[in-house]
């Protein structure tokens, strides 16, 4: 029987990248089968917490980082495969089912040298041994880091948090959701005591590229990414998601929006709601303004409410449309917009089908000439209440609201 090329039986195992099961299969066919396979295999590792709880956990529980230890000790090179690790630190309710509580978690760490993107969730800065977090900050400086995503991790203060990603010096990919900071931007210094920080070197920044923030204060994380201390360059960034945005956070937005400036090509924001509608006018939320990102050519918009929020006087105050209409109004008249989504939540049918008279102010603003790039508008409409019937018309008598845009030429989506 004729072997088969090398070539093509990487490409048949290419197909099963990710299907663990059929990749099991594959690494048993024979030996030149197993390098393929294992590269797949390992690719991506997460580190979960082994349940503690006797009624949780099996006789043959073994931490996760145990088990790879073990695998690497008798195949090392296998550790070149790793190039995904996730670290699921535990639920913060029990804490014996946390990751950290491993002692073989450290070193397994530093033995991951190829790592490419290092994600971390539930991890909680104040209780790691010293060790771990020295880890954690090797992994950081690998020259091969590019991506780092955060979640529900806590950090004792700005400072802590600075430390740890100060260590990240070839990232280009940054998310964080949810990260505590306690709210302070730096410990006090002792008197007489100068922080390390020097004047930055523009030069030896990092370029960051993708940028993704889910937030409680952005004014603080704002702070230090356009600081000296951060090591990254912000005026590289090309993607930009804002997901959460309250009455505190406008103005570090717009800071850090005129930062970066005429690179960025992909902006997602949720549009913010006002939460005491009857203080509308003694607590304004900060317009973003685009003025600065001439170059983007894809907005995408959530949370835009059709349900109006009333004053104190039982007055409807449309807060969610009017700020929408002044963000689209920001739009630098030399934009490259190519297409814009919205999600856009409607209210039930229990009064008949939404009034989209209000939206032609949306419509007369991207008709406007300057918006000479934009070829598509989706709108995605939810939730869809009142069968397929009643929904089919709530899009229809919307695509009838836009009759300026559809005379321009520009598809209408609504879904």
């Amino acid at each position: 029987m004729e072997r088969l090329a090398q070539e093509l039986i990487d490409a048949i195992i290419d197909h099963f990248h990710a299907d663990r099961q059929d990749l099991l299969a594959c690494s048993l066919v024979c030996r030149s089968w197993l390098p393929s396979s294992q590269r797949h295999l390992f690719h991506r590792i997460t580190f979960y917490p082994t349940p503690s709880m006797p009624d949780s956990r099996g006789a043959g529980d073994v931490p996760y980082s145990k088990r790879l230890d073990r695998v690497l000790l008798n195949s090392p090179h296998l550790s070149n495969y790793i190039q995904v690790l996730k670290l699921y630190g535990g639920p913060a309710s029990r804490e014996q089912d946390r990751i950290v509580t491993d002692p073989t978690l450290p070193q397994v760490l530093r033995k991951l040298g190829r790592l490419e993107r290092l994600e971390i969730r539930r991890l909680y800065w104040n209780i790691l041994t010293e060790d771990l977090r020295w880890s954690l900050c090797w992994i950081l400086q690998l020259p091969s880091i590019a991506s780092v995503e955060i979640e529900k991790a806590g950090f004792g203060n700005m400072d802590d948090f600075e430390h740890f990603l100060s260590h990240a010096k070839g990232l280009t990919g940054l998310s964080l959701t949810d990260v505590n900071t306690a709210y302070r931007f730096r410990a006090p210094l002792v008197p007489g005591e100068t922080k390390g920080t020097q004047c930055p070197d523009f030069r030896n920044r990092r370029r960051l590229s993708d940028l993704r923030l889910t937030l409680h204060n952005y004014s603080v994380f704002v702070d230090w990414l356009l600081g000296p201390g951060s090591p990254s360059n912000v005026s590289h960034i090309h993607t930009l998601h804002i997901l959460t945005l309250d009455q505190t956070s406008g103005n570090a937005i717009n800071r850090l929006l005129h930062a970066i400036g005429g690179s960025l090509e992909h902006f997602r924001l949720r549009v913010p709601n006002n939460r005491w509608p009857s203080f509308a006018d003694q607590r304004p939320v900060v317009d973003i303004n685009l003025e600065f990102n001439p170059n983007i050519k894809s907005l995408h918009l959530t949370n835009v409410r059709m349900l109006a929020n009333t004053n104190i006087w039982g007055t409807p105050v449309d807060f969610s449309l009017s700020w929408l209409r002044r963000l689209l109004s920001s739009i630098n008249t030399s934009n490259r917009l190519e297409q814009i989504k919205l999600e856009v939540k409607v209210p039930n049918y229990e009064f008949g089908l939404p009034d989209w008279s209000t939206w032609e102010d949306i419509d007369l603003i991207l008709s406007e000439t300057h918006f000479k790039f934009l070829r598509k508008l989706e709108v995605e409409l939810w939730p869809r209440h009142g069968g397929p019937g009643l929904f089919s018309e709530t899009c229809k008598s919307l695509v009838a609201a836009l009759p300026l845009i559809r005379e321009r030429g520009i598809l209408v989506y609504v879904d």
